[in-house]
């Protein structure tokens, strides 16, 4: 296969945070989009940020990848979210990251995948 075939530009997907706590202290489920597709920075950002539990560079990252229907971002320069909304926005997005496609290893030498 042609491997520009795999090329998109990336969409805006709608994610719901309805874990139980979340709608009891909120009064519904919370909804956020994110692009389908990360940029590669971002993807190992995202992963790498919250092991370091740099608050103030997560928050930042959070700021891009958080957006709103019309894909503007939903959180302002400034602002927070509480920490049990980030905490469920983290899950989510990990989740779907988790899903989004086949994670192929691939050796250094040959690019063939290992057994």
């Amino acid at each position: 296969m042609d491997i520009s075939k795999l090329a998109k530009k990336p969409e805006l997907i709608k994610l719901t945070i309805s874990e139980q706590d979340i709608i009891e202290r909120f009064g519904e489920s919370i909804t956020f989009y994110i692009k389908d597709q990360f940029g590669i920075t971002d993807y190992f950002n995202f992963y790498k940020l919250q092991n370091q539990e740099n608050d103030e560079l997560l928050n930042e990252l959070l700021r891009r990848i958080i957006l709103k229907e019309d894909g503007s971002p939903a959180i302002a320069d400034g602002e927070t979210l509480p920490v049990s909304v980030t905490l469920a926005i983290l899950m989510n997005i990990s989740d779907f990251l988790g899903k989004s496609g086949t994670k192929a290893t691939l050796t250094q030498e040959t690019g063939t995948p290992q057994s």
